[in-house]
Parts: C-alpha cells; structure tokens; sequence
C-alpha cells in the first residue's frame, strides 16, 4: 500500500534515495589540437574522443583553462566584463557537419552578462574566476601589466550541446570526434588599453586545457538505457545563431534580412555599437553599446510583423527595457540582476548609461562612464511564454523571410548591428543508423 498524495512527505517514510546504477566517474583535462601557444587572431581546438561505448561526457560543468599574457609594453583589460572577450567565435563540429556555430560570442557574452549578472558576482567570483573587474563594473575586465599573466576558467556556456533542455549527458559512443573550435579575437577589440599600438602577438595565450567529466556505465546499465530509447538518443537544447548589419550616418530607417531559419525561433537579441569603436583598443569595443537613436523596431516573419505593433523606444527607454525583461522572462522579479549602470550605483556620471546615443569616449584611451553605454534589445517569440524544460513554442521559421525593421531619429554615427535568435534544437544520435550525432533545427 503506497503512501496517498494529500500525505506530507515528511510522513513519508518510503520515500528515501536509491543507489545509483554502478558507473566510473573521470576528470578529463584536454589540451588542444593545434598546439600549446596561440595568439589573439589565432584559434584554439579541442577534441572530445567518441566511439566510446557506454561513456558520457557531463558538459553541463565544462570549463575552459587558460593563461593570458601580455607582452606589450603597457597594461591592458579585458574588454567588457571578463576574458570572454577574447572568443570570436566558437562552433561544434563533428563527421564534417556543424552542430553549433555562434559568431560574435564575445560579445553575446557581454550582453548576456549584463542581462542576469549582478556587481556582487562580477567583484567576488567573477573577478577569481574569469577575468571580471575587481569592482564589478560591466565596461572592462580584470587587468594584466606589462609582461604579467593571468590565468582564467571560463565556463563552456551557450552552445547548444552544452545547454540541454532538461540536462542531459552528451553519449559518447558515436564514431565521431566532437570537435570544438574557437576563434581568437583581435587584441584591438578583446582588450582595451589606454597608450595604444596593441597588436594581436603582443598577447600570447598558452596553457589551454578543457576541463569536463565522463562517467562509464556498466554494460548491464548501458545495455537497460539503450532498450528504453531504442537506440536513438535525442537531446533538446538551446542554441544561439548571429547575423549582422550596418547602419549608415545619418539613415532613419533599417531593414536587414536575418536569415534565422528554426522551427522554433524565441527571442531575438539587437545590439549596436560604432562601427569606429570595434577594432581600436583605446575604445570599449564590446561593452559599449547605443540606442543608435532607434525610435521603433519589430521583426518581420513571412510577412507578419513580431510584435504587431512596433516597440517603441522613448526617451528612458522604458519600452525597451521591459520587452527585455519579458524576453529574459525576469519582468516581475525583483531580484532581476540587470547591471545596466557603467559603474557600481551610486558612483557619480553614470546615468543614462542604457540610453546613451553614441558611445565613443571623447578622449581616446581615456574612460569616462558617461560615455559608455549599455543598451540592447529584445523581441520575444515563445508563443506560450514561461521557461520550461518540457514544452517549446517558438515561432517556425523554416522557409521563411526574417527581416529586421527600425526606424531611427537619424542614427548619430555608422553603426554594426547585430543580431541573436535563440531557438531550440535536437540533437539526434542513431546506434542503429549513422551512429553520427545530427542537428536538427
């Protein structure tokens, strides 16, 4: 006789922990491919080994290790909010095929930062652990001297074979390489630095290491999880995907095609900066992010506007902001940890720092928080909204136009615009078939 729900689970007693199945747990500690020294511009690779029956790697604590040294002959910082700044790129190959390719992460890192992490973390463990500043400010990161180093951990985060949907291990019994590569970022853009001339061999990156665990099943317990798929292990996660556009001096009006084709779209992220910032170390290139003087934007799918009426932005971009807050899911927390100022509150000249216009800094090399600015754009997609591990609701996209559409009050400056969809993905790998691990969007 089984205890009744209306029972309080204090009371019971037949409710205790089992025994996990017998499994050998392992720490793994992977150097790249392409050997042990890079350079910003250059690329680091990893391997993760398949054709390892009844093994799985736990990517969800995956991290990467590395040394960053500078050998110019004055300090630089991380540009933005942590050494994630130096990632261009990072894509997920295997058999040949991509599984996972975000452009621009450095970046998405420093929007997606400001959006769920608080000073607190930046100054205590983000300043340890990847790079933050000391004082939790969003605009740069920890500093290395003249001919010091630093040595970082930077969690694996947003790709989608590390963002599964409920967690899940990633099987290792394909016969294929999961292959990682990341592209390095020009030093003029990944650091900021106040005397100038930085050069992409002036910073040497060495020491890498990707960190994860795998556990080994024995094979009664692997046999037992391969008759209850039948062979088919299909994984949901969340991936991202860029695009990008520019926006001319002086234009009112933006209209860039996307090319964002998911079954199912859910957010769509924008952000701007000028163009004359991205490459030059004397300028915040990644943090510094502007309004553009945007009055109006949506998104058009097959011709239907997302939402159906434009959002708005005012002139303290409340609109905005709460369509970001609707899209982070987060518009009635109020523990939201949005850090949006330039520095921590109170610290004077840092208002405005979400509607600022055009961030340049008058003074090259010089930082003054008032004109450093941190806004960005949402528009939500999901069409049962709520974040859940079970359901996914995004809009079909699949054969598909997606325009990006903005009105401007005269954009101040030439402007890069970019663009982030996240979506949900399926990750199919098929003992009885190619015994390959396929995406399917």
């Amino acid at each position: 006789m089984s205890i009744p729900d209306v029972t309080a689970n204090n009371l019971n007693f037949a409710n205790v922990k089992r025994q996990s199945v017998a499994a050998v747990s392992r720490r793994i500690k992977s150097a790249p491919t392409n050997g042990a020294t890079q350079n910003c511009g250059g690329q680091l690779r990893f391997s993760i080994g398949g054709n390892q029956p009844r093994s799985y790697a736990n990517l969800e604590e995956c991290y990467f290790k590395f040394k960053v040294t500078n050998n110019d002959a004055a300090t630089v910082e991380f540009d933005s909010g942590s050494a994630y700044s130096l990632f261009a790129g990072v894509d997920v190959l295997t058999a040949g095929s991509t599984l996972s390719s975000i452009k621009q992460y450095g970046l998405l890192m420093s929007l997606l930062m400001d959006s769920n992490t608080s000073v607190e973390h930046l100054s205590n463990v983000g300043h340890n652990l990847y790079g933050a500043a000391a004082d939790g400010v969003r605009y740069h990161g920890a500093s290395i001297g003249a001919g010091a180093s630093r040595t970082v951990c930077l969690p694996w985060l947003l790709n989608g074979p590390v963002a599964s949907t409920p967690q899940r291990y990633w099987y290792l019994g394909g016969v294929d390489d999961l292959q990682l590569v990341i592209d390095l970022e020009e030093a003029k853009t990944a650091f900021f630095q106040a005397a100038g001339g930085l050069e992409n061999s002036d910073i040497v990156i060495s020491d890498a290491e990707l960190v994860f665990s795998t556990i080994t099943l024995d094979p009664d317990a692997q046999a037992m999880i391969e008759q209850s798929v039948g062979g088919v292990f299909r994984v949901m996660c969340q991936d991202y995907q860029h695009a990008s556009a520019t926006l001319a001096s002086g234009v009112s009006a933006l209209t860039a095609p996307l090319g964002f084709s998911r079954s199912s779209l859910e957010r769509v992220l924008i952000t701007h900066r000028n163009s004359a910032n991205i490459n030059d170390e004397q300028q915040v290139s990644l943090a510094n992010r502007s309004t553009a003087s945007v009055s109006s934007f949506n998104l058009s799918i097959a011709g239907q506007q997302f939402p159906a009426r434009a959002i708005t932005v005012d002139a303290n971009g409340s609109e905005g902001l709460a369509e970001n807050l609707v899209a982070n899911h987060s518009l009635k927390s109020v523990q939201n940890s949005m850090n949006l100022l330039n520095a921590k509150q109170g610290t004077v000249g840092v208002a405005g720092a979400f509607t600022l216009a055009n961030g340049t800094l008058g003074t090259p090399g010089t930082i003054s928080t008032s004109e450093i600015g941190s806004a960005f754009y949402s528009v939500e997609l999901e069409q049962i909204s709520g974040v859940s591990d079970r359901i996914f609701s995004g809009v079909d996209t699949r054969g598909s136009t997606v325009l990006y559409e903005g009105q401007y009050n005269t954009a101040p400056a030439a402007m890069t615009v970019d663009f982030y969809a996240s979506s949900t993905v399926a990750y199919t790998l098929d003992l009885n078939g190619s015994r390959t691990w396929i995406a399917t969007v």
